[in-house]
């Protein structure tokens, strides 16, 4: 409590002749009061409070808020604890942000302090009330303090004046996420990540376009910079990657094997051609559209108003390219920057060590088929604002580009960390426009995570082993032991495929069985005794090795294409596996592992068929197919003919038989779902049903593992709440060149 005496020396800044207000800031005692009783406040939110009330009615940018806690040039750490800090400041006020009584957003600005608060002043306060003698004395007083916050107040606009001329800073807040809702794409179809890059700044700099998964759907959203919250886009589910044209008049998105486009305001989206699973695209200023249509093969152009794609670039294939994705125009509007990938590709990371060969940016040009290589080892990267922006491992780094003669000037400059990005896919959590307007997500690469049993409730029942990090992970026939691809406590590496025998909450010391350049595909022998993987600089080729590790790996498949093993049939007779063909995108490849060894495709059409997933009898094939837009489970009988059945038509991944070979399971739309089989003459399904909710950790995208009976499942551990996909902001960035101005100038004073 406050005493009645105390309370009557406060100094109410800016409206010392009010009435007392309901809340009393304690400057001395560090504390809050409300009608004399002590409100908890934490020390970030009550300095927070206290620079706030120091500058009532005063505009405070969430910049200088920033510089004053955490130092300058902070992005994403400080726009979280500034976030928090609000929250809690408002809660402490009880004050509602729609119709606020104290603490005002100016949105895209800051915050100002619009309330009435007294400031307990000990220099002022006395124990009883004063003599009249006194009073004009403390008139005297009173107008000295209000003269000083008078001068105070003019200098500080002047100050701020001069800063606006003479030192732009840049600006940055965070997109706020509806509860219930996750920034990202569908992850079933479009792979795993941080919702990265599915977000675009309009070229103008006004309108933020993001995708947003609400009510069991992802959706184009569109937030303009003056408003508080963003809007959805009817017609835009499934949405994912979207880019602008260069008016800021509409927006371009992939969706249901589609390229559309619609405008920011709403109406209905326009198709503009087919686009089966795009990865990026860009729009110049003659309405000519260059994107990937899919995650294999090269790039396409086509005129925005719509018509028949035509190719644009060619893959290598005899240095073992698999894809060319994420272009961008270039100022021009005649060359562009692109993204040629080699080896593996997908959500499986792929390792350090062959970076530098199978990532590598090039620049091209729609009026000749030569091209310039920009960069090794990288992602993908953007153009913008004299700059060109790309990743260096966690490190978002910026550095100078002269678009038109492709040279380089000055160093790299580092701009944010921790910014999400996946070697596999080559997908980066950032976005830029040309008007000074960045978008960071950030999130890392994958981090440490714990394998868990569950129960087909999804309750936990007991965690298995230490955190490291995973890739793809399985158990063996008998379920006592367990293969994954392990890169130890480290976030980034090689991916070696280790062995692990099985107790109760543990693993043993592993056995590494194969040092590999991926993370992901591999398949056991039904004895247990053999596992087959691909490995090889470009994930070439097929080897099976002893699960002893005893003797040399033996080669199985030899060719140019990028391969995945996916499962052995339980006679041990065949190895089925995915192949990725510059022409027919993933097919399922089948080969025999006795006699001559030639491989013949199982499934090949020019749709994505893979997962392939052998039922216990060996007569069926499990697999997923995009053949109706959306990724799908299907069966079909093994050796086979042209018939096929689909499960429930509904979306699916990542097949997996019980070992009755009576139920089915497969992930989708974040559930893991179970199915009764009847395997008869021909197969009876029933209705798909929901087990649990299968949460899904960046990075593991799909990796389950069912044990014989069906009642149990391995997993990755749900990550803390710190690292879900709702907890790592989307930061945005206004005149985020301004920090490298002045770095620049430095670098010339320096020389």
């Amino acid at each position: 409590m406050v005493s009645g005496a105390c309370r009557t020396g406060y100094i109410w800044r800016g409206h010392p002749m009010r009435d007392e207000p309901r809340f009393q800031l304690d400057l001395a005692g560090y504390q809050l009061f409300e009608d004399g009783h002590k409100v908890r406040l934490e020390r970030q939110p009550m300095e927070l409070l206290i620079l706030l009330v120091g500058r009532r009615g005063q505009l405070v940018t969430r910049e200088e808020i920033a510089e004053k806690f955490w130092g300058r040039d902070v992005f994403i750490e400080a726009d979280q604890s500034i976030n928090r800090s609000v929250r809690k400041l408002r809660l402490a006020l009880k004050d509602d942000p729609e119709t606020p009584r104290f603490l005002e957003t100016v949105v895209g600005k800051g915050y100002r302090f619009i309330g009435a608060i007294g400031v307990i002043d000990k220099a002022v306060a006395s124990s009883a009330a004063p003599p009249p003698e006194l009073l004009p004395l403390m008139h005297a007083r009173w107008l000295a303090v209000g003269l000083v916050i008078v001068v105070i107040t003019v200098l500080f606009a002047v100050q701020i004046q001069w800063r606006r001329v003479d030192d732009s800073r840049a600006v940055r807040f965070a997109i706020d996420v509806p509860a219930g809702a996750t920034l990202g794409h569908n992850a079933a179809q479009r792979g795993i990540g941080t919702a990265a890059p599915n977000f675009a700044p309009s070229p103008d700099g006004r309108r933020l376009a993001y995708v947003m998964f609400t009510n069991d759907k992802p959706q184009l959203w569109v937030r303009r910079l003056d408003a508080l919250v963003g809007q959805p886009l009817a017609g835009t589910d499934d949405a994912s990657f979207p880019f602008w044209s260069p008016d800021s008049q509409s927006i371009a998105f992939f969706s249901a094997g589609k390229l559309k486009r619609i405008d920011p305001s709403g109406g209905p989206p326009q198709v503009v051609c087919e686009a089966l699973a795009g990865e990026g695209g860009t729009w110049n200023r003659h309405d000519d559209i260059i994107f990937a249509p899919d995650e294999v093969g090269g790039l396409f152009r086509v005129s925005a108003s719509g018509g028949v794609p035509v190719p644009l670039t060619t893959l290598d294939s005899a240095h073992g390219e698999v894809s060319h994705r994420w272009p961008q125009f270039l100022p021009d509007g005649r060359h562009f920057l692109y993204l040629v990938m080699s080896g593996q590709t997908g959500h499986f990371l792929v390792s350090d060590a062959v970076l530098d060969d199978t990532r590598v940016t090039y620049v091209g040009s729609v009026d000749s088929s030569g091209r310039t290589l920009l960069l090794r080892g990288v992602l993908r990267s953007q153009y913008a604002d004299g700059y060109l922006l790309y990743l260096r491992e966690l490190t978002l780094m910026a550095r100078a580009f002269d678009a038109h003669s492709l040279q380089f000037g000055g160093d790299e400059i580092p701009i944010a960390e921790q910014v999400w990005g996946n070697t596999g896919s080559g997908r980066t959590g950032f976005a830029a426009s040309g008007s000074n307007v960045l978008m960071i997500r950030g999130g890392g690469w994958e981090g440490l995570r714990r394998l868990a049993w569950v129960d087909r409730r999804g309750k936990t029942l007991d965690p298995l082993g230490e955190p490291v990090v995973y890739g793809d992970f399985g158990l063996s026939p008998d379920g006592r032991n367990l293969a994954a691809y392990v890169r130890g406590g480290s976030t980034r590496g090689s991916g070696d495929l280790k062995i692990f025998a099985i107790g109760k909450d543990s693993l043993s010391s592993p056995l590494t069985f194969a040092p590999t350049e991926s993370e992901g595909g591999f398949a056991w022998s039904p004895d247990g005794g053999q596992i087959a993987y691909a490995s090889g600089r470009y994930e070439t080729d097929l080897y099976r090795k002893m699960t002893t590790g005893i003797g040399n790996a033996e080669v199985i498949v030899k060719s140019p294409h990028a391969k995945e093993a996916g499962t052995w049939s339980p006679d041990g007779r065949y190895l089925a596996y995915t192949e990725k063909d510059p022409e027919t995108r993933n097919d399922i490849w089948m080969v025999t592992l006795a006699g001559d060894r030639k491989p013949q495709p199982f499934l090949q059409t020019t749709f994505n068929e893979q997962e392939p997933a052998f039922s216990p009898d060996g007569r069926w094939m499990a697999y997923t197919s995009d053949k109706g837009g959306a990724r799908s489970i299907y069966v079909r009988q093994f050796p086979g003919d042209n018939r096929e059945w689909q499960i429930a038509n509904s979306e699916g991944n990542f097949p997996r038989w019980r070992a009755d070979g009576k139920e089915l399971f497969y992930f989708s739309r974040g559930s893991l779902m179970a199915v009764h089989v009847n395997l008869g003459e021909f197969p009876e399904f029933g209705t798909p049903v929901k087990l649990f909710s299968l949460p899904i950790a960046p990075g593991h995208f799909g990796h389950y593992s069912v044990s014989a009976d069906g009642e149990r499942f391995l997993i990755i551990e749900q990550p803390d709440a710190g690292t879900l996909p709702n907890a790592i902001p989307l930061t945005v960035v206004l005149n985020w060149t301004a920090a490298l101005k002045k770095e620049r100038a430095v670098e010339r004073t320096a020389q």
